[in-house]
C-alpha cells in the first residue's frame, strides 16, 4: 500500500487501528499498558511527552527496576504492534527526541474525533442552510460510536476529554432532533433517540423526544411501556421521580393508545381488566390525580366518605433510607398495599418512598384501621428489613 494512504484511528466507543483491510482494537487481549501508551500519545498527538510523564502514567505507583528501559521496550512493543498493520512507516509512528515521545501527527492518518469535530463546526456555522445542518449533525452522531476510550474512563486525565466530546454528541442529538421534529420526520428521531439511549441512558429529554416520536408513528403502545420502563429506572437508580414535564407525557400516550372503534362490544373488550388482576387497582399517579378529581366530584354529589392515605418508608430516623434499601421495601410494600386493599380502592407511587392510597370507608377509624392493617402485614411478612412504615390519612377535600 502506498505511503500516503492514512491509518484511520477510531476513538469513539473502541480503539482501532486500521490501514487498508488490517484492523487491531484495544478488545484484544494484549498488555493493557502498551494500549495505554498508544491511546495516550493519539490523544496528545504531535505533543512532546517527557519519559517522566510517561512513567508516572504508566506506572503510578513504585517501580522496581529501570522504568525507562521498560518504557522504551514498551514504545518498541506499540511500533511492532503497529507494523502488524504492514503500516510502512512504523520507525516513523511514535518519535523520541530528548528524552521525550510524541506520536507523529505528521503522517497521513485519519482520526475519528477529529472528524466527528469537524462535522460539528460545520453545523455551527451560520451560513449555511438547514439541509447542510441537518447533513452535518446526522453524519456527527452517526460516527460517534459511544464515548471516548471507554476502557479508560476511570483514568483521570481521560474523564474531561470524555465529558467534553460526550457533551458535544448529546446537544447534536438534540439539535438534530429539533430540526427533524419541525420537518416531522418522526421515524427518524425514534432511531437517533433509540441510538443516543444506549450511549446516555439518563438523558430525560432523549426518552420524552422518543416517546412523543413513537406516539406520532402510531406506535402508543410502544410509548406507553417504555415511559413505564423510564419511570420505574429513575425511581430505582436514582431515588428520583421523573420530571412534571416528563410525567405529563402519560395523558399524551394514553389518549392515543386506541383508534376509531364503532362497535361498542370490542371497546368494552379493551376497557375490561385483564382476568388475572387482582387486589387493588394501581395506576400511573397522572391517572390517579384524576380519578381523585372524580371521586371529589361524586362525594359533593353522593355525600360519600372517601380517604387519602400517604404511606411512607423512612429509616429509623425518619429520613429516606440508602437507594438499594428503599428500591427493595418499595418493591415488596407495592405487594402488600395490593393484597391487603379491596378492589375498588386505587392505590399509585407518589415518590421514591411513598404510596398514596384512595380509600372508601365510612369513618375516618376504619381508614386508620386500613393503614394500621397495611403496616402490620407489612411488618408481619418482613421482619428483618431495616425500614419503618408512617402513615397519616386525611379525607378528601369536597368541593360544593
Amino acid at each position: 500500500m502506498n505511503k500516503s494512504s492514512p491509518l484511520y484511528i477510531n476513538m469513539l466507543g473502541e480503539f482501532t487501528l486500521r490501514y487498508g483491510d488490517n484492523v487491531i482494537s484495544d478488545q484484544e487481549g494484549r498488555s493493557k499498558k502498551l494500549w495505554l501508551l498508544i491511546e495516550y500519545l493519539v490523544t496528545f498527538k504531535g505533543k512532546e511527552i517527557s519519559q517522566n510523564d510517561l512513567i508516572d502514567l504508566l506506572w503510578p505507583d513504585d517501580y522496581d527496576g529501570n522504568p525507562a528501559n521498560t518504557l522504551k521496550t514498551l514504545v518498541h512493543r506499540a511500533r511492532t504492534l503497529i507494523g502488524g498493520l504492514d503500516y510502512e512507516d512504523v520507525k516513523n509512528i511514535i518519535i523520541y527526541r530528548r528524552g521525550t515521545y510524541a506520536w507523529n501527527d505528521k503522517l497521513a492518518m485519519v482520526i475519528d474525533l477529529d472528524v466527528f469535530e469537524a462535522y460539528i463546526h460545520e453545523a455551527a456555522q451560520n451560513d449555511i442552510s438547514i439541509e447542510q445542518k441537518m447533513s452535518a449533525l446526522m453524519n456527527a452522531i452517526d460516527l460517534y460510536k459511544g464515548d471516548f476510550l471507554p476502557k479508560l474512563a476511570e483514568e483521570s486525565w481521560a474523564v474531561p476529554i470524555s465529558t467534553y466530546y460526550h457533551s458535544m454528541y448529546i446537544k447534536a442529538v438534540h439539535d438534530l432532533i429539533e430540526i427533524l421534529a419541525y420537518i416531522r420526520n418522526w421515524d427518524e428521531i425514534v432511531r437517533i433517540c433509540q441510538n443516543a439511549i444506549k450511549i446516555d441512558p439518563y438523558d430525560e429529554h432523549l426518552h420524552q423526544n422518543l416517546i412523543q416520536a413513537l406516539v406520532h408513528t402510531k406506535n402508543s403502545q410502544l410509548a406507553k411501556t417504555h415511559y413505564e420502563s423510564v419511570t420505574k429506572m429513575f425511581y430505582e437508580r436514582f431515588g428520583v421521580a421523573p420530571s412534571a414535564e416528563f410525567s405529563a407525557l402519560y395523558k399524551q400516550v394514553v389518549k392515543t393508545l386506541h383508534q376509531t372503534e364503532n362497535d361498542i362490544l370490542e371497546v368494552r373488550k379493551v376497557l375490561n381488566e385483564d382476568e388475572y388482576e387482582t387486589g387493588a387497582f394501581y395506576c400511573e399517579f397522572e391517572v390517579f390525580k384524576e380519578i381523585y378529581q372524580l371521586e371529589v366530584r361524586n362525594a359533593s354529589r353522593t355525600g360519600q366518605s372517601m380517604f387519602i392515605c400517604l404511606i411512607t418508608v423512612t429509616d429509623e430516623d425518619g429520613d429516606t433510607p440508602e437507594k438499594d434499601v428503599v428500591k427493595n421495601a418499595m418493591n415488596k410494600l407495592m405487594l402488600t398495599v395490593n393484597e391487603s386493599l379491596r378492589r375498588g380502592d386505587v392505590y399509585t407511587r407518589y415518590s421514591v418512598s411513598q404510596y398514596l392510597v384512595l380509600l372508601q370507608c365510612l369513618t375516618f377509624e376504619n381508614a386508620e384501621m386500613v393503614s394500621q392493617r397495611i403496616v402490620n402485614r407489612f411488618k408481619g411478612e418482613y421482619p428483618k428489613l431495616p425500614i419503618e412504615l408512617r402513615t397519616s390519612v386525611a379525607p378528601i377535600e369536597v368541593v360544593i
